[in-house]
C-alpha cells in the first residue's frame, strides 16, 4: 500500500513536472513569434545565441522546467525529447533575429512544432509505462 502511494505520488511529480516544461517552452515560443523585440546575435562556440532585450525570465523559466525534468528523469528519451524542444525553442529566436514578429520561416516553426509533439509523446509514453509496472 505504501509502495502504490509513493508510485502514485512520483508519477503525479513527473506529470507535472512534464506539463510545465513543455506549458513554458509553448508560451515562449509563442511569445518569440508574436512580440516585438529587440534581438541580437551572437556566436556562443559556433552556434547563433539569440540575446532578447527583456526576455531573461523566460530563459531562466525554460532553464528550471528542464533542471527539474532532468534531475527526474537523467539521460532518457524524455531528456533527449526534452533537448531537442530546447533547441527548436532557441532556433526559433534565432530566427528572430533576423525576421520580424510573425515571420518565423514555416520550417523552422514545424520542426519546432514536431520537437514539442515528440517531447509530448516521450513523456506520455514514460508515464504510462510507470503506471502499467505497478
Amino acid at each position: 500500500m505504501l509502495r502504490e502511494a509513493r508510485d502514485m505520488e512520483q508519477s503525479k511529480t513527473l506529470q507535472e513536472a512534464y506539463v510545465t516544461f513543455l506549458a513554458s517552452h509553448r508560451q515562449f515560443r509563442r511569445f518569440l513569434i508574436t512580440e516585438r523585440m529587440a534581438v541580437e546575435l551572437v556566436s556562443v562556440e559556433g552556434e547563433e545565441v539569440a540575446v532578447i532585450d527583456g526576455a531573461t525570465e523566460r530563459w531562466e523559466a525554460l532553464d528550471n522546467t528542464y533542471a527539474r525534468v532532468q534531475l527526474l528523469v537523467g539521460e532518457t528519451v524524455v531528456d533527449d525529447a526534452a533537448r531537442a524542444l530546447g533547441l527548436a525553442v532557441r532556433q526559433i529566436a534565432a530566427a528572430r533575429g533576423r525576421h520580424g514578429p510573425g515571420q518565423v520561416p514555416g520550417d523552422v516553426l514545424r520542426a519546432c512544432w514536431a520537437a514539442e509533439n515528440a517531447f509530448a509523446d516521450a513523456a506520455r509514453a514514460d508515464l504510462e509505462r510507470r503506471v502499467s509496472r505497478r
